[in-house]
């Protein structure tokens, strides 16, 4: 893997993504996190972009009941880059930092 990160732009601020591969473990901290591949020119792709108040819950221990579990495993996602900075630790600016991310970057599984 060239990094062990990603650097997108929310409301034209640089935020950093961890990079983890599918079934690690998370502390339970809320965050911003993506479902991502690298593709053949070494380009991550997004799959999935959510945002939740307890990533263990959603993408780490809790991930076997994640809603778009399947449709994820069929777009080949490999790694889930997350993002916890501090200034997504309300749920409002998370969901309006995710409605950004999704409005930016074409995905195969959100449905709304």
């Amino acid at each position: 893997m060239q990094n062990d990160f990603i650097v997108l732009t929310i409301s034209g601020v640089q935020q950093r993504f961890e990079l983890h591969v599918i079934g690690t473990k998370f502390n339970k901290i809320a965050g911003l996190y993506i479902f991502v591949y690298l593709d053949a020119n070494k380009v991550w792709r997004t799959v999935y972009i959510g945002e939740t108040h307890n990533l263990d819950q959603r993408i780490g221990e809790g991930l076997k009941n994640h809603n778009s579990l399947a449709c994820i495993n069929r777009n080949c996602a490999t790694h889930i880059a997350i993002c916890t900075a501090n200034t997504f630790n309300s749920k409002a600016l998370r969901v309006k930092a995710e409605t950004e991310l999704r409005g930016s970057y074409p995905t195969a599984c959100n449905l709304q």
